[in-house]
């Protein structure tokens, strides 16, 4: 009513233009008794924050999913921020994992209550209806960092083949997921791999999928890791029409993440950093170590499952030698960087810890706690072989928030 001194807005009122939101969502649903209504089938007045006429409306969306090959579990890290802050309820039914330290951690992270159906190809999938499948496939025979990668080909014996295992999966389910999401090293867009990808791509569109995907780097999306992995987003019948996120300026820097006064039992070893170095600095072939300088170095190189045993590994020197993000440790590197060897000898140089792996892959200080008593191994290979987070965040979030506006969840209640 135009003549009413109070205008009805929407809520969260911050974003209705309102100068502040006193309720959350929960808060909101809760006062009507009724926990799946969405905030934005809330109205108050504009000029009383203080009392918020709540009422019920649309039902929010109601989203399952499961979670294979879920390592820590970063497909429900990101899920679980995208659902607060759209208004969806994601609910994991079950998750796959055949590791007992990445199933241990699982437990520690999302809580021990959740049901793991194992190995992917001996899952009778009649028993286990979603709307969402992450299919987040191995991708040790695909990378780069394997010299004896055997590629994903069909029939193939290769642990990355087991995304094949989709045939049975999508065959045997009852109805099949509205939505699949895959990822894996941008290695896949390569000439090796490309046709293979292109054979999965094919059969997901005679399945009635649309294939949507992209590479995109941690770096370009708040994260200080250079890391480039390629999203597969596939829909069920339609185009859903959404772009993925647009690159965002690195604003919280390596150097900014990097630990104060982190435990010597990081540093290489005499005989590590001797070996790094002879490779680096012979005359035929040299494979060198890449140092960063610490309050210099802007993002980290990929962190791998074992970090500091290889030499494209991050490594970062005790002090910085010079104003550079980081010194190649080379004839040619170190003639560039002005450096002395013998400097390079004397300084100590140690791998990254644990707990910096952890935040390059975006966890939650409380996540990292849940970890906390894993062996720095352990903890290497959990991050080596998981997703950053708030990469995937911000691809859920594009995404399901285009079919949110656009109405393709208006309804939706979880697969049965």
């Amino acid at each position: 009513n135009k003549n009413m001194n109070n205008k009805i807005i929407e809520f969260p009122a911050q974003e209705a233009g309102a100068k502040q939101t006193i309720a959350s969502e929960a808060e909101l649903a809760k006062a009507v008794g009724n926990e799946s209504v969405s905030t934005y089938s809330y109205q108050g007045k504009e000029k009383d924050n203080d009392k918020i006429i709540p009422f019920p409306g649309k039902k929010r969306p109601q989203i399952s999913y499961i979670e294979t090959c879920a390592g820590l579990g970063a497909t429900s890290l990101a899920l679980k921020e995208v659902g607060e802050k759209l208004g969806i309820d994601f609910t994991c039914v079950a998750y796959s994992e055949i590791d007992k330290v990445a199933i241990k951690a699982y437990k520690e992270i999302h809580g021990p209550t959740l049901v793991n159906i194992g190995d992917v190809t001996k899952v009778d999938w009649s028993k286990y209806p979603c709307d969402l499948l992450s299919f987040t496939f191995p991708c040790q025979n695909i990378s780069i960092a394997n010299r004896k990668a055997k590629g994903f080909e069909e029939g193939k014996d290769s642990s990355s083949s087991i995304v094949w295992s989709l045939r049975d999966v999508l065959s045997k389910m009852k109805q099949k997921p509205k939505f699949i999401f895959m990822e894996n090293v941008a290695a896949i867009l390569n000439k090796k791999h490309k046709p293979t990808l292109d054979k999965l791509i094919a059969f997901l569109q005679s399945e009635g999928y649309h294939v949507d995907y992209k590479k995109l780097d941690a770096a370009d999306y708040g994260v200080p890791q250079h890391r480039e992995r390629v999203y597969i987003l596939c829909t069920l019948g339609f185009d859903p029409c959404f772009a993925y996120p647009e690159p965002i300026p690195l604003e919280t820097k390596l150097c900014d993440v990097l630990e104060k006064n982190p435990s010597q039992q990081f540093n290489l070893t005499p005989k590590a950093k001797a070996g790094f170095i002879s490779r680096g600095m012979r005359d035929n072939k040299p494979y060198p170590i890449r140092v960063h300088n610490p309050s210099k170095c802007d993002k980290a190189f990929t962190i791998s499952t074992r970090s500091g045993s290889r030499n494209y590994d991050n490594f970062i020197f005790d002090k910085d030698l010079n104003d550079d993000k980081f010194i190649k440790v080379s004839q040619k590197g170190l003639a560039k960087a002005g450096v002395d060897l013998k400097k390079i000898e004397d300084m100590n140089i140690r791998k990254l810890t644990p707990d910096e792996c952890m935040v390059l892959m975006g966890l939650k200080k409380e996540e990292r706690e849940k970890l906390k008593d894993f062996t720095p191994s352990q903890v290497y290979k959990l991050t080596g072989n998981s997703i950053v987070v708030p990469v995937l965040e911000k691809v859920f979030y594009e995404y399901f928030k285009t079919l949110k506006d656009n109405g393709k969840l208006d309804g939706m209640d979880m697969a049965s």
